[in-house]
C-alpha cells in the first residue's frame, strides 16, 4: 500500500516531533525502521492493534519500502495536543500522491496515531471526535439497521422485490445501484456481516458479503446512510468493498 511510504520518516533513533522542522530533519536522515517491533514504542497502543491498518501491520510493511521514494512535508494542521502533517509523496521530482501523518501528544510525547489518504477526515481528528486510525467498523451496530438489511435478504435473487423494498423503505433519493449486485446469481450466499451507526455524525451503513458459487471468493457490499428528518434513512453511497473511511466520509 502507498500508506507504508510514510514510515520512511522513521529511524530506530526517532526523536519526538515538535513541529515541521523537526519532521524535515528526520527526512533528511531517512533510513529503514528495521524489525517492525521497533514502531511500537511510536505509535498509540489503540492504533498499534487497530482492526484496519494498524500499526503493526503498517511496519511490517516497511521491509519491502521502495528506497528510491522522496517524501516531503507540505504542510502542518494543529489541534489541541493534535497534528496532521501532510507528507507528498515525490517521485522524479514529481509529487505522485499525499499521505496524512495523524499524530497525539500523551505525557510529552508525540506519537502516531494513523496513517490515511482521507483528507475529509482531518478536522474531526483534530477536534478530537474521532481517532487518527479511525474506522466505520468500530461503530456500535443499529438494530434499525439490523432490521433493514435482514428483510433485504429475505427477498433472496428477487431483484424487482428488493427493489420495492428500498422504494418502500428507504427515503427518496437513495442510491440503489448496490441491488443488481446482491441479487445476482453468480453468488450461492449472502450474508449480512454488520452494521453501525454515528449519532456524531448521523451516518451509518450495512454491510453485506457474498459468496461465489463453487468457490470461496468473496464480494463486499456496503451501504451507507443518513437518518433524515421524516425518521427514514437515506441510502447516500454504494461502495462494493467493506466499511471504509472514504465511504462513510462520502460525498451525498
Amino acid at each position: 500500500m502507498r500508506i507504508i511510504l510514510l514510515f520512511i520518516i522513521f529511524s530506530s533513533s526517532f526523536q519526538v516531533v515538535t513541529g515541521q522542522e523537526e519532521i524535515i530533519n528526520v527526512l533528511a536522515k531517512v533510513r529503514s525502521a528495521g524489525e517492525a517491533e521497533q514502531g511500537q514504542a511510536h505509535c498509540t497502543a489503540e492504533f498499534w492493534t487497530a482492526e484496519v491498518d494498524n500499526g503493526e501491520k503498517t511496519f511490517k510493511r516497511l521491509v519491502r519500502l521502495n528506497e528510491r521514494a522522496t517524501l516531503e512535508v507540505s504542510n502542518t494542521q494543529k489541534g489541541k495536543g493534535r497534528v496532521v502533517y501532510t507528507v507528498d509523496i515525490m517521485a522524479d521530482g514529481i509529487k505522485r500522491d499525499e499521505l496524512y501523518a495523524c499524530m497525539v501528544e500523551k505525557n510529552g510525547k508525540w506519537l502516531l496515531d494513523g496513517f490515511h489518504e482521507e483528507k475529509e477526515t482531518i478536522p474531526y481528528f483534530l477536534d478530537g471526535s474521532i481517532s487518527g486510525h479511525f474506522s466505520p467498523l468500530e461503530l456500535p451496530s443499529n438494530k434499525e439497521l439490523d432490521k433493514l438489511g435482514a428483510e433485504i435478504l429475505a427477498f433472496g435473487k428477487n431483484e424487482d422485490a428488493v427493489i420495492d423494498y428500498c422504494l418502500n423503505h428507504f427515503a427518496k433519493g437513495s442510491k440503489l445501484r448496490f441491488i443488481n449486485q446482491l441479487t445476482s446469481e453468480d453468488y450461492s450466499e449472502v450474508r449480512l456481516v454488520s452494521t453501525g451507526y454515528s449519532d456524531v455524525f448521523d451516518r451509518g451503513f450495512i454491510y453485506f458479503e457474498q459468496t461465489e458459487a463453487e468457490s470461496d471468493w468473496k464480494s463486499r457490499i456496503t451501504i451507507y446512510v443518513t437518518l433524515e428528518e421524516n425518521g427514514d434513512y437515506r441510502i447516500y453511497l454504494n461502495y462494493f468493498t467493506k466499511p471504509w473511511v472514504s465511504g462513510f466520509f462520502g460525498e451525498e
